[in-house]
């Protein structure tokens, strides 16, 4: 075993916590650039997820290797796996190489809003990132922040609006994962509540269901029934009703439905507290909303939505996601602005699609599907040039089939 005493080790982490526009609204973001670490191979999100949080609890780069870490894991895990592990490896990796004092272990419940919470409360208990079991039970990712209305220890009503992500997946392409984007999401990526528990936090199954890593309120080494977690300690232990109001008056925060683009993306950033870049690390002062382009869902399950550009100073420098619903278009999310992804002209589209053996006119669509990305990257629906068969033209190459992931139907 390797536990630290907590003493022995500077903790160095400066956590960003600021009240943006709203007067109580709270964002949460010790989001640390030095501490970002992905996976060394396509089973060990797992490793680098606990490698990051190490880094956060004791506030250095100095941890444990990812292999070393997997090992542990795949030691105390509640399988024999030969690829990564699950969260009980996690916690106990956790567990055993964490600093004296503290302890972690995994909780599972079928009630997907009581783990959002659980995560914001053991956020706001310590800002070190908090483990969560994503794209139905077979990816795990850090979460690293959140953005409530107000103080999540204040007795007042709360509402949740979204996380700050790290994905040890960022950066590596095609993950084979059905329903998780291409590249993964940038590291400190903000996803909104809506998006996080619709397309991502989605139930594990039987065993896992909805699963969530925390430090508890002991040290000891991981078990079942768990502990209390070290966030609902903290919260039991404030002075005055907080408990009791937090639990019964706090509520997912729905995005407010607009007439149009353009109010509905500034209506967005304003409840996200994104309008000035937020904890993103870019800078959106002045912004302009921008073009746009539509996007038809392929599935029945999932709305179909616009993508957006955000202008500053005649700059591109991100894009808003928005969903179009029976009354009108709400705020589904922004990602900072790569070049990566341009909102194309039709004729680019078409020059696109002559170098794949395609014909327009093509239309931009998008679903969860194996052959695709994240809906910021959408697919190109036309058809082949001899054939005149559907085809399709995604961020991974040209497809002429698509496979919609588990519990899509398509429309």
């Amino acid at each position: 075993m390797i536990r630290k005493r907590l003493g022995v080790v500077p903790l160095l982490l400066a956590a960003l916590l600021f009240t943006p526009t709203g007067v109580n609204a709270m964002v949460l973001d010790p989001y640390n650039s030095a501490y970002w670490d992905n996976q060394d191979n396509n089973c060990q999100c797992i490793a680098a997820s606990v490698r990051m949080e190490l880094m956060y609890v004791t506030g250095t780069t100095n941890v444990t290797s990812q292999s070393t870490l997997n090992a542990y894991a795949q030691a105390h895990d509640n399988g024999s796996y030969t690829c990564g592990s699950d969260p009980q490896g996690w916690a106990y990796a956790l567990w055993n190489y964490s600093p004296a004092g503290y302890g972690f272990n995994y909780y599972v419940s079928s009630n997907q809003a009581t783990q959002d919470w659980e995560i914001v409360y053991g956020l706001r208990a310590d800002q070190h990132p908090n483990g969560a079991l994503v794209a139905g039970g077979t990816h795990a990712v850090d979460v690293v922040g959140f953005y409530t209305l107000n103080d999540p220890w204040a007795d007042m009503t709360q509402s949740l609006y979204g996380f700050y992500l790290l994905d040890p997946w960022y950066g590596r392409g095609s993950s084979g994962l059905p329903n998780w984007p291409y590249n993964g999401f940038s590291p400190n990526y903000y996803v909104t509540i809506g998006n996080w528990n619709s397309l991502y936090f989605t139930d594990a199954g039987t065993t896992w269901h909805y699963t969530v890593v925390l430090r508890s309120a002991t040290d000891a080494a991981p078990h079942q029934p768990p502990p209390q977690s070290y966030g609902d300690y903290r919260l039991s232990q404030l002075a005055g009703p907080i408990g009791a109001s937090a639990s019964g008056a706090r509520t997912l925060a729905s995005p407010t439905d607009a007439g149009n683009l353009r109010d509905a993306v500034t209506q967005g950033l304003q409840q996200n507290a994104l309008d000035q870049g937020g904890a993103l690390g870019i800078d959106l002062t002045g912004y302009v909303v921008g073009r746009s382009v539509h996007v038809d869902s392929l599935a029945e399950e999932l709305p179909s939505y616009d993508l957006v550009e955000i202008d500053v100073a005649g700059q591109v420098r991100a894009v808003a996601m928005v969903s179009e619903g029976p009354r009108g278009y709400s705020f589904a999310g922004l990602t900072p602005w790569t070049g990566r992804f341009d909102l194309a002209s039709p004729g680019a589209i078409q020059s696109d699609l002559a170098s794949q053996g395609m014909t327009g006119p093509g239309r931009l669509v998008w679903a969860w599907t194996e052959e695709g990305g994240s809906p910021f990257a959408p697919m190109i629906e036309a058809k082949d040039a001899v054939a005149s068969t559907p085809a399709y033209l995604s961020i991974t190459g040209r497809h002429d089939q698509l496979h919609l992931v588990p519990g899509l139907t398509a429309r």
